[in-house]
């Protein structure tokens, strides 16, 4: 592993271009798949040097390279896989991800961080916690040799841990805050 980083770190950088594939059934004008995904033009350092996966959804982005195509190509078709998916919504803060916010939107200075998050927490707007989620049952819907196959998996979404939540309080004085001083 050492070495391969080695080597890769000398070599030139990968080229990959982003493509956006629209594939028509026959002469029908309404029904499209779209894929979105990569085209190695020129595989660089990933000849000698591929990451290894942390996760499913590291693994998925990995199979989003397409072989290179061309506009008007036949295609067979082998596989049709859907995946139900649910849109995540956005994590919560951490007290650093909360002090990276503040600077970046400018408010206070670093003097100030500290103070401001432990008085949040002290007037009980916000609790740091672990919150373990729920686990969740998508659809998979396969079509493969005219058969349609259907599989359900469960994730797990919504695990954070010592993260900032809101209180029932802390929602009632943002609710107050946005309501009366929108431009703050």
């Amino acid at each position: 592993l050492i070495w391969k980083r080695t080597i890769a770190s000398q070599m030139a950088d990968a080229e990959l271009e982003k493509t956006t594939v629209i594939i028509g059934i026959d002469n029908n004008t309404d029904d499209k798949f779209t894929t979105i995904g990569e085209v190695i033009k020129f595989d660089g350092f990933l000849h000698v040097y591929k990451e290894s996966y942390d996760d499913e959804k590291e693994q998925e982005d990995e199979n989003r390279l397409l072989p290179p195509l061309k506009k008007g190509e036949s295609l067979e078709r082998k596989e049709i896989v859907a995946v139900e998916r649910f849109t995540q919504r956005p994590t919560r803060y951490t007290e650093a991800g909360l002090v990276r916010k503040l600077e970046e939107l400018g408010i206070g200075r670093p003097s100030t961080y500290a103070p401001t998050i432990s008085t949040i927490q002290h007037r009980e707007y916000v609790e740091k916690g672990d919150r373990e989620g729920e686990e969740r049952i998508y659809k998979i819907l396969t079509l493969k040799q005219n058969k349609i196959t259907d599989t359900t998996q469960t994730e797990k979404t919504g695990s954070e841990k010592a993260k900032l939540f809101p209180t029932d309080i802390g929602i009632v004085v943002n609710d107050f805050l946005t309501a009366y001083f929108p431009n703050i």
